[in-house]
């Protein structure tokens, strides 16, 4: 049995940017749908994320944002898209208390919620209430399998939740998220592994910029503990050891402090350096913090009590831990206009799913801000577009399922542990050609789908694969080292290469650009 949804704006995805997207095309007197993969507000990157937003306010100039955002990005961004960024982050985010959010301000930094257990929940939360209240529709546990295209329009979407799911729309706005998940280790919830990369890419949308994967330097990696970041003085006065006991940042001559956000590229190549030439730890390095835990006490370094709680349990007062990099963010994406929309008619894009404004590294604070800023964007241009165009009849026929002897979620697992090693933060012509080859393979299987459960593994394995290997391409292309880019083989940074990378689909395959 087949269910059908029909609304004027079709939301993908539930994270910050598809809640601000759907409060904007409500306001603008759009029926709206938001479909996500977990129960709505949950599962995504914005839920775990700090909640904190840079903006130019207290004190914090328009001028120092955008300047900063250029900085940081290696003057790769769009301008067009940054400008917005800067020009309307202060206003959009002082807004929020209009739908619940509990904010305070300080210069150029907005924090949102109360506790600071969980402030990603604190942004969350209120904006789910307010769509609740105002009688938006919400479809959860459903993973989009497909866009449905008419002549070169997207109309809707396909999905599997318990049973095949088809919604009909006058637009479509994805707000999937980005690919974290599809590095075996990593800070992001696991599920977020290119499913919006690969359905816009399957549906005619132009990307850019898929090789700009940003790591955070030092998590926890110790088996059967949360992987999460760790900042500060643990790091800074701490000392990362590799196997023979080697100071790592006395070594690699790293001087920039803080360690995690002024270094974070250069200490993030030295850690998987010792890995990939075997000093490592089971795939990781050792913090030895027991002497600044001792002197200034856990609880004058660290902020969450959760976060706190772990270390002690790890008897990070007493010995080193294991830490690693983890997969924190993409600046990859589809490639979008200041509206939001794409080459694709009827097909929006907003958030970590999109490409263009934070360039080849993103500057602490922007990701939030991206996402409300264009959130509300996204939703007002989709709105106005679906108001304009007619929802058509779709009469969608399923493909039959089959079932062989390749375990999809197996697979998902071999794919993380090869892009972590091969496309992540250490890369080469060498490691990324074995990459593409095993991908190539990867692609030509055919998976378990005897249940609909099996189908949705299979789906995400096969759009996971594709992103994969957009991101792979496209780091093979660049041959130079920029922001979170980095080549052994092209170690520095070249100005031949001060421009996108873009990649889009024909009859036979993926084909990517690189003008200006």
């Amino acid at each position: 049995m087949t269910t059908y949804y029909e609304a004027d704006v079709l939301i993908i995805g539930s994270g910050g940017a598809g809640l601000r997207a759907a409060i904007e095309a409500e306001a603008r007197g759009a029926n709206v749908l938001i479909v996500s993969k977990a129960a709505t507000g949950m599962k995504n990157a914005t839920i775990v994320a700090n909640g904190s937003f840079r903006a130019a306010i207290d004190g914090y100039t328009v001028e120092e944002h955008r300047q900063a955002t250029m900085e940081g990005g290696k003057h790769l961004n769009d301008p067009a898209l940054v400008d917005v960024l800067v020009s309307e982050g202060a206003e959009r985010l002082l807004e929020l208390r209009k739908y619940g959010v509990v904010i305070t301000t300080r210069y150029g930094n907005v924090l949102c919620g109360d506790n600071p257990e969980a402030r990603g929940l604190g942004f969350i939360q209120p904006m789910v209430k307010y769509l609740k209240e105002r009688g938006v529709k919400l479809v959860d546990k459903c993973t989009i399998t497909e866009l449905i295209k008419e002549k070169d329009r997207v109309i809707g979407a396909v999905g599997l939740r318990d049973e095949p799911v088809v919604f009909k729309a006058g637009a479509t706005i994805l707000a999937a998220g980005g690919s974290a998940g599809a590095y075996s280790r990593t800070d992001c919830p696991v599920d977020i592994a290119g499913d919006g990369y690969a359905l816009a890419y399957e549906a005619g949308a132009t990307l850019r910029d898929m090789e700009f994967i940003q790591f955070a330097p030092v998590a926890v990696a110790e088996e059967g503990y949360p992987a999460f970041a760790i900042y500060g003085d643990l790091v800074d006065k701490g000392t990362l050891l590799n196997s023979l006991g080697e100071d790592i940042v006395e070594k690699h001559g790293i001087t920039q402090r803080p360690l995690t956000t002024m270094a974070r590229d250069h200490l993030s190549r030295a850690i998987m350096s010792e890995v990939h030439e075997g000093r490592g730890v089971d795939g990781a390095v050792l913090l030895d913090a027991s002497d600044v835990i001792n002197e200034v006490g856990i609880e004058n370094l660290y902020a969450k009590d959760s976060q706190r709680k772990v270390l002690m349990d790890m008897r990070a007062d007493e010995k080193p831990f294991k830490v690693t990099p983890v997969t924190h963010f993409t600046m990859a994406g589809v490639e979008i206009r200041p509206d939001c929309s794409t080459n694709v008619p009827g097909l929006y894009a907003v958030g970590e799913v999109t490409g263009g404004v934070h360039g080849a590294n993103r500057l602490g604070g922007n990701a939030l801000t991206e996402i409300v800023v264009f959130g509300a964007r996204a939703g007002a241009s989709a709105a106005e577009y679906a108001a304009k165009h007619t929802r058509p009849e779709i009469d969608y026929d399923f493909k039959g399922t089959y079932t062989t002897e390749t375990d999809p979620a197996e697979t998902l697992k071999e794919l993380r542990i090869l892009m972590w090693y091969n496309v992540g933060i250490v890369r080469s012509k060498e490691s990324l050609t074995q990459a593409l080859n095993r991908l190539h393979e990867m692609s030509k299987l055919r998976f378990n789908e005897e249940t609909i459960s099996h189908q949705k593994q299979a789906a995400e394995t096969r759009m996971a694969i594709m992103a994969s290997t957009l991101t792979t391409l496209s780091a093979l292309r660049r041959e130079e080292s920029r922001g979170t880019h980095y080549r052994v083989d092209f170690p520095d940074m070249n100005p031949e290469w001060l421009k996108p990378i873009r990649v889009y689909r024909t009859p036979d395959g993926p084909s990517l650009e690189d003008t200006v």
